[in-house]
């Protein structure tokens, strides 16, 4: 192949890109070498490069960028943190991932990959860029890939994927590859944590006056976080810690019907718990009504636990039982 002067190349790459972005860079170009760069480019209408002379130039391009990029980078961290090492030590409840070697198919790379990595990889990227990866990977992976990015990022990629792809194949092959390789370099994944109840922990393990204090000064700061926190500081589990007497109180409030689904696939000490405190009588109605509504959904379930909680709270907080 023969050397291409840095004009040539760029009108290649124009060439690939199309007309819009071609006009944009004119437009930003001093007069006279924009002068010479349009017409290459209008000789390139008329004689297009060839695919090799293509994948050449744009190849070349992301190699001088990402090298530009990773120069940025290395100044920055060192600017920053002089003595950090290049990789961090995983902490506890990360997920580390297994490193591939890339090859020459980066789709086979990619549907390898972790989709957290792949999510990492593109989801700064234009919506585009990211529809252009997804079509190119498993379904289901993809499917995981857009679960994980901002809820904002979806609604646009999936405006994308709906469109038909006009980016030439010597483009999309260099994306997918420089995708595999960002995708690389994320080696684990961060632990994911609740805080809204890694709060209503903490606030379970205080006593109930201080708790009470605390969630006050929480809703007047965060009402919406407050409110999730409430939500869970009760569990079902809870009813063991409960005294016989407690219990009684608590089943006086739920409805039979209630308490037959929430005891459907239930934890058989929380199970015997509630049972032992109903009458014989009453015991053996439920037992029997449980058998007629063993195909109760897990929804219906956690909806019916939900709503004796929910009880407990209540009696709980205004001093009728104690937990």
């Amino acid at each position: 192949m023969q050397v291409l002067s840095s004009n040539e190349r760029l009108a290649f790459l124009l060439a690939a890109m199309g007309g819009e972005v071609a006009t944009a860079t004119f437009d930003l170009m001093e007069p006279r070498r924009a002068a010479e760069l349009k017409q290459l480019y209008r000789e390139l209408q008329y004689e297009p490069p060839s695919r090799e002379e293509l994948e050449y130039v744009v190849d070349d391009f992301l190699k001088f960028f990402h090298m530009a990029v990773n120069s940025l980078g290395a100044a920055s961290s060192s600017e920053l943190r002089p003595d950090t090492p290049s990789e961090a030590s995983p902490r506890k409840g990360e997920q580390r991932f297994t490193q591939i070697t890339p090859s020459d198919d980066p789709v086979a790379d990619l549907n390898r990959l972790d989709p957290y990595q792949i999510s990492q990889a593109i989801g700064s990227d234009h919506p585009k860029t990211i529809a252009l990866v997804l079509r190119e990977i498993e379904t289901s992976h993809a499917a995981k890939v857009l679960e994980i990015l901002p809820a904002e990022t979806r609604a646009a990629t999936i405006v994308q994927l709906s469109c038909e792809s006009t980016v030439p194949t010597a483009i999309a092959r260099q994306v997918l590859k420089s995708t595999v390789n960002k995708a690389c370099t994320i080696t684990f994944r961060p632990e994911t944590v609740d805080q809204s109840q890694a709060l209503a922990n903490l606030m379970r393990a205080l006593n109930k006056q201080l708790r009470v204090e605390l969630m006050d000064t929480l809703a007047a700061a965060d009402a919406d976080m407050a409110e999730l926190v409430k939500s869970k500081l009760y569990i079902f589990s809870d009813i063991v810690r409960l005294t016989d007497r407690d219990v009684q109180k608590l089943l006086a409030q739920i409805e039979t019907e209630t308490l037959v689904v929430a005891l459907q696939r239930c934890d058989q000490e929380i199970g015997d718990k509630l049972l032992s405190n109903l009458s014989k009588r009453a015991r053996e109605s439920i037992v029997e009504e449980m058998e007629f509504k063993q195909n109760v959904s897990d929804e219906e379930i956690e909806l019916a636990r939900r709503t004796i909680v929910e009880t407990l709270a209540k009696l709980d907080e205004s001093g009728e039982i104690k937990l």
